[in-house]
């Protein structure tokens, strides 16, 4: 081969062979694939099947009908979020200094943005005498006329409970309004009446939200009366 020479037989081997490369590889990765997007595809019909079952009214009832049921009504507690007139009534057994408390209320918020027509109810216990201010504040802060009350809830849940004191500086509240003792009574007496201790715990219309079905699927329902 003399200077300047180009073996084109050379060229044209490494050019198939590259060519030939690619196409395995890309005859490799669809093979590869097809299971995946298979069982992608399938995943996804199982879950619309699910979904379709769980927006089913007849069958969420006769699963929270054979649920644990606990006397609960609007008076219980009038700490109400959402439309207070709907039929459907979830109420959630909170302690305000539990983190998966916190997170609960902002699936509320969550839900109650989906769905105009469910009312909220909570009831709250902190299982420490110490701590039974947070409660008295909570109730306090729903009852006051200023409007602040949302974004106390939703302040207070997200970090306000980590630092009490400072965050009562930061919202004032009168806790020793005589409304607030008298709720703040009929939530402890709840909470001895029904012997229910964790939280959050879940009921809808005073039955418990079965263990296959999340707060979130509430958003199918809108006028349920049980």
């Amino acid at each position: 081969m003399g200077f300047g020479y180009i073996d084109l037989s050379a060229i044209s081997f490494w050019v198939l062979a590259i060519t030939g490369s690619i196409y395995i590889i890309s005859i490799l990765t669809i093979n590869m694939l097809i299971p995946v997007i298979a069982r992608s595809s399938n995943v996804e019909n199982i879950q619309y099947e699910i979904n379709s079952i769980k927006a089913d009214e007849d069958v969420f009832m006769t699963l929270l009908r054979k649920q644990p049921r606990y006397e609960v009504n609007k008076n219980t507690s009038r700490i109400l979020l959402g439309n207070p007139d709907a039929n459907l009534l979830i109420t959630v057994f909170s302690n305000p200094h539990c983190n998966p408390c916190s997170r609960m209320h902002k699936r509320i918020n969550e839900l109650l943005e989906q769905n105009k027509h469910l009312c909220v109810q909570y009831i709250f216990s902190s299982f420490n005498e110490e701590l039974e201010i947070s409660n008295k504040y909570l109730i306090g802060a729903h009852f006051q006329e200023n409007g602040e009350a949302k974004e106390i809830f939703d302040q207070w849940f997200e970090k306000g409970k980590f630092n009490k004191e400072e965050f009562f500086k930061l919202y004032p509240v009168d806790t020793d309004m005589p409304e607030v003792g008298i709720e703040f009574d009929l939530h402890e007496q709840w909470k001895e009446q029904s012997g229910l201790r964790a939280t959050p715990t879940v009921l809808v219309n005073g039955y418990k939200l079965p263990d296959n079905f999340k707060i979130e699927d509430m958003h199918y329902f809108t006028n349920i009366e049980i």
